[in-house]
């Protein structure tokens, strides 16, 4: 009698694989919400940006893309680490314009890690005025620009207060939760550093 042949050490593979395709898809994410909850070991680092905790979650589909941006489907910063900074009542003056300067050579500096990496513009006001517009979008072309809702203008509004109105960035998580913040005159070396090690704790993004 002939037995039946041996089904097993197939099946074990494929389930192996469905496991291995899960952990590739959902761990990074995971380990993300592992860090939300669990932020004492990062407070217990020498970062240079100043940890927002509880961290505040903001959003993304509350914001109003600038037509004109580089990603006005807001498609490319869902899932990924977002470097933010504010443009009050559609203005970006020349602090403004050097933070975003400064901010993209940071950026551009993660070298293989910098597609995990986002920059936004949000201001309270759309279009931007002329000027600013022009400055803008003639020396960044990276730059996602977008209004804040009511909700997130107040939110970023009450973090500003709490260290002074030079607070003007602010760094999201790949969950979208405002995490860290930055003065306009942060150094640059100190958020190129807080970056890294978190692209490399985390992996998400």
């Amino acid at each position: 009698m002939m037995s039946k042949p041996d089904t097993v050490p197939g099946n074990r593979r494929g389930q192996l694989l469905v496991l291995l395709v899960a952990v590739l898809t959902f761990g990074p994410f995971a380990l993300a919400w592992y860090m939300v909850e669990h932020q004492d070991w990062l407070s217990k680092t020498s970062n240079y940006g100043e940890l927002i905790l509880p961290p505040l979650p903001i959003s993304l589909g509350e914001l109003r893309v600038d037509p004109a941006s580089a990603d006005p489907t807001l498609t490319e910063p869902k899932g990924r680490w977002l470097l933010v900074q504010v443009a009050p009542q559609g203005r970006c003056e020349t602090a403004c314009r050097a933070g975003l300067h400064q901010g993209k050579q940071v950026w551009l500096r993660l070298s293989k890690d910098l597609p995990r990496v986002r920059r936004l513009l949000i201001t309270t006001e759309l279009p931007l005025d002329a000027a600013a517009a022009q400055a803008v979008r003639e020396g960044d072309d990276t730059l996602i620009i977008a209004k804040a809702s009511s909700n997130q203008q107040k939110i970023l509004e009450a973090q500003a207060l709490t260290v002074g109105a030079g607070a003007t960035l602010w760094l999201l998580d790949p969950l979208g939760n405002l995490m860290m913040r930055y003065p306009l005159d942060y150094d640059p070396h100190g958020l190129l550093r807080d970056l890294q090690r978190l692209l490399k704790a985390s992996q998400a993004g």
